[in-house]
C-alpha cells in the first residue's frame, strides 16, 4: 500500500532500519520524476526458503528467500511478543549464487552475535573490507579474507574508475562505512552465518581548480535540481547486503550472496 501511494509515513508500520531508509529514499526519487514509475518489489512469494531464529526470547528475527527468476532474502525483526515483524534488510540475490546449507525450518538457526568469537571475519568490518576491494581491486589487503570477484563489487568498481576517468578536471574520494550497528546473522549448517549488513557508500567530487565545474547526469542531478557544481559535489548510497561469513578455521573467504543498492542523497557542498 506504500508502494503504490509513495506514503513515507504508512510504510513506518511494517518497514525499520535500513530497509525503511532506502524505501523512502526510492519514494523520495520517484516523487521527482514525470513517469509513474513504482518502487521495485518487495516480494512475497513464492517462499524459497524460511529460516526463523531458534530462540524462545526477544528481539527476533527471519531470514526468508522469496521469488522464482530473481530471488530476494527478507530480514524481518520481532522486538517484543506484542508486536508485529517489521521488514528490516531486503536483497537481491546474485546470480548463480550458491546459498550455504541451513537448518531446516521446524528447527531454526541460532541468532550470532556480531561480536562472535566462531566467525572468521569481523561482520562490522565487512563494509571496510569490500569498499577496500571495491576502490583497490586485486591490490587490497582484504582480497585474501573477503570474495574480490564477485560481480557486484567488480561492477561498482567499474562505476568508480569510470567516474575518476570521465570527470578529470575534479578530485574524487570513494567511502564506504558501517551504516547501522544492528546486523541481524543467524548460522548456518557449516558453523558461519547468514549476515545481514546496510553499507553506506559517499562518493564526494571536488573541481581541482577555481572556476571549474563539475556535471553529473541523471538520478543524481534529479536530487540536486541541477546538472552541476563549482563548489563539489556529494552523493550518498546505501547498499543492503547478504554475506554469508565461514566460521573460524575455514579455509574459504567471505562471500557475499546478495545485494541492493539505493541512491540517498546529492548535495552541493557549497549549500550544504
Amino acid at each position: 500500500a506504500s508502494d503504490a501511494e509513495l506514503d513515507r509515513e504508512t510504510i513506518e508500520l511494517r518497514v525499520a532500519g535500513a530497509a525503511l531508509a532506502m524505501r523512502r529514499a526510492e519514494y523520495n526519487l520517484l516523487r521527482r520524476t514525470e513517469a509513474d514509475d513504482k518502487p521495485a518489489p518487495i516480494q512475497a512469494g513464492p517462499i524459497q526458503l524460511f529460516l526463523p531464529s531458534a530462540t524462545d526470547t526477544w528481539p527476533r528475527s527471519v531470514m526468508v528467500v522469496t521469488g522464482e527468476e530473481q530471488l530476494q532474502l527478507l530480514v524481518l525483526r520481532q522486538e517484543s511478543a506484542r508486536e508485529n515483524y517489521v521488514l528490516v534488510h531486503y536483497a537481491n540475490l546474485l546470480p548463480g549464487t550458491a546459498f550455504p546449507e541451513v537448518s531446516a525450518e521446524a528447527v531454526g538457526a541460532n541468532i550470532v552475535k556480531s561480536d562472535s568469537k566462531f566467525l572468521a571475519f569481523e561482520p562490522e568490518k565487512l563494509p571496510e573490507a569490500v569498499g577496500d576491494l571495491i576502490n583497490n581491486a586485486g591490490d587490497s589487503a582484504w582480497s585474501a579474507l573477503v570474495d574480490p570477484e564477485n560481480k557486484y563489487v567488480m561492477d561498482l568498481a567499474a562505476v568508480q574508475q569510470n567516474l575518476t576517468e570521465t570527470l578529470s578536471n575534479a578530485n574524487l574520494s570513494f567511502e564506504h562505512k558501517l551504516g547501522d550497528r544492528n546486523i541481524d546473522m543467524l548460522a548456518t549448517a557449516d558453523g558461519g552465518a547468514l549476515a545481514a549488513v546496510y553499507m553506506i557508500d559517499t562518493y564526494t567530487i571536488i573541481p581541482k581548480s577555481p572556476g571549474d565545474a563539475v556535471a553529473i547526469t541523471g538520478n543524481e542531478a534529479l536530487l540536486l535540481g541541477t546538472g552541476g557544481s563549482s563548489t563539489g559535489i556529494e552523493t550518498r548510497y546505501g547498499s543492503m547486503l547478504i554475506f554469508h561469513i565461514p566460521s573460524t578455521g575455514s579455509d574459504q573467504p567471505v562471500r557475499l550472496l546478495g545485494a541492493t543498492q539505493q541512491l540517498l542523497t546529492t548535495v552541493n557542498l557549497g549549500t550544504r
